[in-house]
């Protein structure tokens, strides 16, 4: 296949987020005393940006710009203490993460959280295994996923045409910006959403764990366990 590069997803991908992000938001509705959501409910209020994320919680009748940017600013102080009380990678990536590294893949990261705190989560809980790493930056002026122009970039900057790179995500506008920048997409079945939506958004292969990947790329590392 030929396969020179891979680009993940964060959240529900690659580092399970799910209880961090959920209690940080309640917390923010407790506040408000508004209802709280469950973990499944967040999972598939999460992957789109923050804006999406606290339009899926605040009722209609809150949604003036100064009732959301208050909300938004009381999320970030509860996930600025939160945010590493539970998210830890998920099982097998790390081991898949060095033995890419190994067979001489290279490797991005493109999130549509806030890129100060992709930046972050990567640098204390990932280190030294990307060579790119970028998160949602629409104060620049660079629209989110599902718009292909930051993967593209990516792509640029790691010197691999689109067609030589697998996008790995777990939601719907993962596969869709796989489809939209001419990548391979590969969703990830330990995630936060279902296989038939990453299968009706464009995903060219579903993987149930990280190991399967390896398979994808055609590498073999004797010191890499499934």
């Amino acid at each position: 296949m030929g396969i020179k590069a891979i680009v993940f997803d964060l959240d529900g991908t690659i580092v399970d987020t799910i209880t961090d992000i959920s209690n940080a938001m309640n917390l923010a509705l407790d506040e408000l005393s508004l209802p709280n959501f469950t973990e499944e409910e967040y999972k598939y209020l999460v992957g789109s940006g923050l804006d999406r994320l606290v339009d899926g919680v605040l009722p209609k009748e809150m949604s003036d710009e100064e009732t959301v940017n208050d909300f938004v600013e009381r999320f970030r102080k509860h996930y600025s203490k939160k945010w590493l009380e539970t998210s830890i990678p998920f099982e097998g990536i790390a081991e898949l993460l060095d033995s890419l590294k190994m067979i001489g893949i290279k490797m991005a990261v493109f999130s549509n959280k806030p890129h100060a705190s992709t930046v972050a989560m990567i640098e204390t809980i990932l280190p030294n295994r990307f060579e790119v790493v970028y998160g949602e930056r629409l104060d620049e002026g660079i629209p989110k996923k599902p718009d292909p122009t930051m993967l593209l970039r990516i792509a640029q900057e790691l010197s691999v045409s689109p067609s030589e790179i697998i996008y790995v995500g777990d939601s719907d506008v993962d596969m869709q910006v796989s489809v939209n920048a001419g990548m391979i997409g590969v969703g990830v079945l330990w995630g936060f959403r279902t296989e038939q939506e990453l299968v009706n958004n464009g995903a060219t292969y579903i993987v149930a764990k990280p190991a399967d990947i390896m398979d994808i790329v055609g590498g073999k590392d004797d010191n890499y366990t499934k």
